[in-house]
């Protein structure tokens, strides 16, 4: 009876997690400039918010491996690097992890990139239920706060990102 109760427990745990979002997404909408929102092929998407303002985003770039977790996506004078790692699975329902979230500017596409790290390093959360090292899908959301000099920045994003 005891392991009955345990498996109805887990069949409800996995039915309430959604790994995919409710909207669909468009990597392709330059209108909004937000490419989580409704795209009919699905390909991977990340978007980026600086102050409340999109970032228009040209490329990604994102990998991982056996305990890393990366991407990161670029203009052509701005760039967030997002790295997670040191993965280990604490239990069976959670994994445990180090990020850190990176912003780099640049005043033209030949200078060389100035990189800032977010305060307290930012964070980035994974939507629930998801194997990050190992699931097709991959998906979330990251934040972290700058601080240059004077200025404040918050970026804040989601990423979408497929895995073939």
């Amino acid at each position: 009876m005891k392991n009955l109760l345990h498996l109805i427990i887990i069949c409800l745990l996995v039915s309430a997690c959604n790994k995919n979002s409710s909207e669909p997404v468009n990597s392709a909408n330059t209108a909004t400039n937000n490419p989580l929102t409704a795209r009919p092929n699905k390909t991977s998407a990340v978007s980026v918010s600086i102050n409340n303002a999109c970032m228009q985003v040209t490329s990604i770039n994102f990998n991982r491996g056996s305990s890393t977790f990366n991407f990161s996506v670029e203009n052509k004078l701005q760039k967030i690097d997002v790295n997670c790692f040191w993965f280990y699975q604490q239990n069976w329902a959670s994994y445990q992890y180090s990020d850190s979230i990176n912003y780099s500017v640049r005043t033209d596409t030949l200078s060389p990139w100035t990189t800032q790290r977010a305060t307290g390093y930012g964070n980035v959360y994974f939507d629930c239920c998801t194997l990050y090292l190992t699931a097709p899908e991959v998906s979330g959301e990251y934040n972290g706060n700058f601080s240059l000099g004077k200025d404040k920045l918050a970026i804040t994003g989601k990423f979408d990102l497929l895995f073939k």
